[in-house]
């Protein structure tokens, strides 16, 4: 079962086993998968309220899915399944 948390141009999907994330609208929309089994953190800033991803290999992946209950829910969403 999948949780989707999204804004305009931005869609963010909690599958089981991984995290799907689109980004931009229709000609120029980007998919980028990232495996829950590569995810070592995943934090919302304080200030921005910014979603930050961070994988095994040192990357950090932040996206702004718009106010703090909403981040915290898709935080919230992905530690369920780490």
């Amino acid at each position: 079962m999948s949780e989707t948390f999204s804004r305009f141009g931005l869609r963010i999907t909690v599958h089981d086993n991984r995290v799907e994330v689109r980004d931009g609208i229709f000609p120029t929309m980007r998919k980028s998968v990232i495996p829950l089994g590569n995810i070592a953190g995943v934090e919302v800033t304080r200030l921005t309220k910014r979603l930050v991803i961070t994988t095994n290999d040192g990357k950090a992946h932040s996206y702004a899915i718009g106010g703090f209950g909403k981040a915290q829910k898709c935080r919230d969403a992905i530690v369920e399944r780490l």
